[in-house]
């Protein structure tokens, strides 16, 4: 790996750990002008003295003092909670994203409503109780509520807020010019995507918990799946597939890229096309870490075409994580945001590392095919493993293998269900025939997670591993794979590359010529 890419993890690495050192001391938080004035000092005097390490640490206390402003506003809004058993409620803007969904009341004449949104820039939950006659929210307004946080741990920054407004002295008040109409063109979008899916059950063999499966992967909606479904998918450690990922992402943005070149669009011009519809997309599902990351890292190697510059998978991350971090620090302390930024770099830089992979001219033979697919399965399962063991205290031994066959009929699953749901205008009989094929990919999905569930050892229970624990096992997975590229390296000089003549040049020989005189093959070695 390059220096500089190396030096752009380091302070992706510096910028996670103040954020996530600020956010575990939140109770000092308000010192943050303190840490500012510390952060300038630092880089004047460690620019004057030439340290090695100033810049990461000076990125450490930039990162630290993102989260520290987070952490002021949020703990200013969850002051509000220490009136929970006193007289007045507490106040706040709620812009609805998502609902409503009814609750169970025992209350005559009052309905109950569940919804998802954000108030003063944090993500939150609202459980509202309204009269039966009365004008509840929707998707897209502002309303003003008053009522109470449930409060949590102060340390747990992952969970969401919560606000309930019951009682008698809550209340909720429309807004005025509140209706925002994007929330609710992307939500009506999202019901037509269910209702179209829906509408594949016919073509579909089976029963009906595929249309299910094909909407959590689609769009997002998990509520159809049912339980024996997650729990194959989980012992095969296959689970994530019905998390939106970049797996999905880069699967739309593919079909994106194919219709635009049958369209004849010019290459600098389709970032212009295609990163606008993948946006609207992932806000569509809600904007989850994971496909807002792979949203960021497509955005940027696409436009770096339009500036003449080579895209490197690394320095797209370290990109993607730093803006993504800086704009959401609690992020830093999200499952999903772990899991997505861990996986992916395990894969870039395994790929940094088999470069040769690329550069080769028989990179689209099966042998370089599949060992690109083994790399992936096996550097996404072990970037993967700490996090498993640390949160669930569970591993999934077989989940090389379901890297290996379930994902890949996953995306072919997620590219057959887009291009179905494409083919709106043409008639019902052509859609049937490819909605059939979106069923078998399903169906085989489906067959090889239980076969990768039921082998003996699929998940092993384990004690949680500490920090030692985690810098030993990723320490091991960057060194122990260098003997591995060593032997690589000694079969590939023997029988990997088969390099074509061009009819002149340095790799033109005598015995490279057929006997009727046309250029033929010469085995051609390439030191490593």
């Amino acid at each position: 790996m390059l220096p500089l890419e190396m030096r752009a993890i380091a302070f992706c690495g510096a910028f996670a750990v103040g954020e996530y050192l600020a956010l575990k001391l939140a109770c000092f938080a308000q010192m943050w002008p303190a840490v500012l004035v510390l952060a300038v000092f630092l880089a004047l005097f460690g620019f004057g003295i030439s340290l090695r390490v100033w810049p990461y640490a000076v990125t450490l206390l930039v990162g630290s003092l993102f989260a520290m402003e987070t952490a002021v506003r949020r703990n200013a809004l969850l002051d509000a909670a220490c009136t929970l058993n006193a007289s007045q409620p507490c106040e706040v803007v709620f812009e609805v994203k998502d609902g409503p969904k009814l609750r169970k009341t025992k209350r005559e004449g009052i309905k109950s409503f569940e919804y998802e949104g954000e108030a003063q820039g944090f993500a939150m939950r609202l459980v509202a109780d309204f009269p039966a006659d009365a004008t509840i929210p929707r998707v897209g307004e502002t309303w003003r509520m008053a009522g109470w946080f449930l409060r949590r741990d102060g340390d747990d920054y992952a969970k969401e807020l919560v606000l309930v407004a019951r009682g008698r002295k809550s209340y909720a008040v429309k807004m005025a010019n509140s209706t925002s109409p994007l929330p609710a063109f992307l939500l009506d979008m999202r019901k037509r995507i269910s209702r179209r899916i829906d509408s594949f059950a016919p073509y579909f063999p089976g029963d009906r918990d595929w249309t299910g499966i094909l909407k959590a992967m689609l769009i997002g909606e998990r509520t159809e799946l049912a339980p024996e479904t997650r729990h194959f998918f989980r012992n095969a450690g296959a689970l994530h597939v019905f998390a939106i990922s970049g797996l999905h992402v880069m699967a739309i943005a593919r079909l994106l890229l194919t219709i635009s070149t049958i369209a004849l669009v010019p290459f600098r011009i389709t970032p212009f096309i295609t990163v606008p519809i993948l946006w609207l997309y992932v806000q569509m599902i809600g904007a989850p870490p994971s496909a807002t990351r792979a949203l960021a890292m497509f955005a940027i190697a696409s436009f770096a075409s339009l500036f003449w510059r080579k895209t490197s998978g690394v320095m797209a991350w370290a990109i993607a994580f730093v803006f993504t971090h800086a704009a959401n620090p609690l992020w830093v302390m999200d499952l999903g945001s772990r899991y997505s930024f861990a996986i992916m770099l395990g894969i870039v830089v395994f790929m940094r590392n088999c470069d040769f992979l690329e550069k080769s001219d028989n990179r689209f033979s099966w042998k370089t095919r599949a060992l690109r697919l083994a790399g992936f399965s096996l550097a996404a399962w072990s970037a993967g493993v700490p996090i498993s063991v640390c949160t669930f205290s569970r591993l999934s031994l077989i989940g090389i293998l379901s890297g290996l066959v379930v994902v890949p009929l996953a995306v072919c699953a997620v590219f057959s269900g887009v291009f179905t749901l494409s083919l709106a205008f043409l008639p019902d009989f052509i859609v049937s025939h490819v909605a059939a094929a979106t069923g078998l990919a399903v169906h085989a999905m489906c067959i090889s997670a239980k076969i990768a569930s039921a082998m003996p050892y699929a998940v092993v229970e384990l004690k949680p591993w500490g920090f030692w624990e985690c810098t030993a096992w990723y320490a091991f997975v960057t060194f122990a794979p260098m003997p591995l590229w060593n032997i690589l390296s000694s079969l590939r000089k023997r029988w990997w590359f088969k390099l074509p003549t061009f009819g002149g040049g340095a790799l033109k020989s005598p015995r490279s010529r057929s006997r009727r005189g046309r250029p033929g093959l010469l085995r051609y070695r390439v030191d490593p």
